[in-house]
């Protein structure tokens, strides 16, 4: 599935998609930014929220 917004906290606040975020659906959040061409992957978070480390 793919959502637009301009942070995790943005897309955890609206009422179409709260409901599905709460049921723990999904394992992992892809970020995608702009800094070196379209669909660069900025972050990469937990169900939780958190910044998976870098390796």
């Amino acid at each position: 599935m793919t959502t637009h917004g301009d942070s995790l906290e943005d897309i955890q606040k609206r009422p179409t998609l709260k409901p599905i975020l709460e049921m723990g659906i999904f394992d992992r959040f892809v970020e995608l930014g702009r800094i070196s061409g379209p669909g660069t992957i900025t972050s990469i978070r937990e169900a939780s929220g958190k910044k998976f480390a870098k390796k």
